[in-house]
């Protein structure tokens, strides 16, 4: 058992917690970059192998096993369908379809899901901070349809997916949530990622089997980054600072990902962000916060308040 005292954390930490929003942020382009060329799928797929034998190579480094109780596999395995696969795909398909920079806000209105998710489906009680995130959260959505109507309306399928992704790793986080399982999390976010295997082999050969070729040089690095980076590097560390670090901090990480990731597709792929983007994305960060940081904030701050 670990002797790390929670809510302690070093200067270490939080360099470590940077890294991971840059990670995750600067993803969005770099998937941009990888998909104009290279199948969606097939991408995909060769990124979750690469993850895969990272994250294993790590875990047994550390001496920690990898075994998994046949229940605890059963319930994993249908729970990364919807966590990871159909999040993943949607989220391909987003990015192909509207850009990286807004994919990065869709895509990041997901813990507004998992709290919908709790409500339909665990009976979690219903919040006022849950019904403003998620209202915010469709407003946010609003903002980017008729930024653009007539282009929506022509190709409306990019942001559909996305907002599907969204709520499909939003549903499977409340699923883990509230589903008992013995193994850490370092190996959950392991096995997960094989539990989604099968779909992906299943997927690419059938729709892409015929596009099979070796990548470029620059469809091999973005690949690898999805890997090593996205799949590997930053669940590690991400599973590190969600212990140690106190939720509001950890919470605050996450909500950097959509800006880093609106930023870093203007600056790399040339993207244009407009006003409503700016807008949609304010939203979805206050969002956001709302529904991940612990209402003990709230709390202080209302004290505070009344106090004057």
């Amino acid at each position: 058992m670990s002797t790390e005292k929670p809510n302690t954390f070093s200067l270490f930490d939080i360099v470590l917690m940077s890294f991971v929003s840059l990670g995750w942020g600067i993803s969005f382009p770099v998937m941009k970059l990888g998909l104009e060329t290279y199948p969606p799928i097939t991408f995909r797929a060769i990124s979750i192998v690469i993850g895969i034998a990272a994250l294993g190579i790590f875990l047994v480094a550390r001496g920690q096993s990898l075994k998994i109780p046949a229940s605890d596999l059963k319930k994993l395995f249908a729970i990364s369908q919807v966590n990871l696969t159909a999040w993943q795909m949607g989220l391909l398909y987003g990015v192909i379809l509207m850009g990286a920079g807004r994919a990065s806000i869709v895509g990041y209105s997901m813990p507004v899901w998992a709290f919908v998710t709790s409500v339909l489906i665990y009976r979690a009680p219903i919040t006022a901070r849950g019904v403003t995130g998620v209202s915010l959260a469709l407003l946010a959505v609003l903002s980017l349809t008729l930024n653009d109507f007539s282009l929506f309306l022509a190709e409306p399928f990019g942001l559909l997916i996305l907002v599907g992704a969204a709520m499909s790793w939003g549903a499977g986080t409340a699923m883990i949530r509230n589903t008992p399982l013995s193994i850490t999390n370092e190996s959950m976010a392991f096995w997960a990622l094989i539990c989604t295997v099968p779909a992906y082999a299943i997927l690419t050969y059938w729709f892409e089997s015929h596009l099979w070729r070796w990548p470029n040089f620059t469809e091999t690095w973005t690949i690898l980054y999805g890997g090593l980076i996205t799949f590997s590097f930053c669940y590690i560390v991400w599973y590190r600072i969600s212990r140690r670090l106190p939720p509001e901090v950890s919470s605050l990480s996450v909500m950097l990902v959509p800006i880093i990731g609106v930023v870093s597709s203007a600056l790399t792929v040339g993207e244009q962000v407009s006003i409503p983007d700016w807008f949609a994305l304010a939203l979805i960060i206050v969002a956001m916060g709302v529904v991940l940081l612990p209402a003990r904030v709230f709390n202080v701050r209302r004290r505070q308040r009344s106090s004057y």
